[in-house]
C-alpha cells in the first residue's frame, strides 16, 4: 500500500470511527498501528446467523492469521449483557478490509465502533 493510500485510510478511519484527539504522542503511535491494522485484507468472510460474539471472534482470529506481524487486533464487546448474545443474521463479504468488515457488522448488528488507544470495542448505539 503506498503511503498516500495509507495516510487517506487513516484519515478516512478517524472520520467513519469518531477518533478523538490523541493525549501524548505515545498513545498516538499506539492508535496509527491499531489504524494500519484495520486496512489488514480479509479474503472471505462467511457467517450465517452468528452472534455479536461469534463475529468478533471470527475477525480477530482472521486479523490474526493475516497480520505479518502476527499480532492481530485486540477486539472487545462493551456494554449491556445481550450484546454479545444479539444476532447479525447474515454476513458474506469477500476481499475487504478489516475497518469494511466491521462497519458491516455495526450496520448489521445496531452497534458502533470506537477505537480506543489499544482496542476496538462494539458497543451499544
Amino acid at each position: 500500500m503506498t503511503s498516500l493510500s495509507t495516510r487517506l485510510l487513516a484519515t478516512f478511519l478517524l472520520f467513519i470511527f469518531a477518533l478523538p484527539s490523541a493525549a501524548n504522542e505515545q498513545t498516538d503511535v499506539r492508535k496509527s498501528a491499531l489504524l494500519a491494522k484495520l486496512a489488514i485484507k480479509l479474503p472471505e468472510i462467511k457467517l450465517n446467523n452468528a452472534t455479536v460474539e461469534e463475529a468478533i471472534e471470527f475477525l480477530r482470529l482472521r486479523a490474526l492469521e493475516l497480520d505479518p506481524a502476527k499480532k492481530g487486533v485486540n477486539l472487545i464487546i462493551i456494554g449491556d449483557e445481550e450484546l454479545p448474545d444479539r444476532m447479525i443474521g447474515k454476513l458474506d463479504l469477500n476481499n475487504v478490509p478489516l475497518t469494511t468488515a466491521l462497519r458491516y457488522l455495526c450496520i448489521h448488528s445496531q452497534t458502533r465502533a470506537h477505537i480506543q488507544e489499544r482496542n476496538i470495542a462494539i458497543l451499544p448505539r
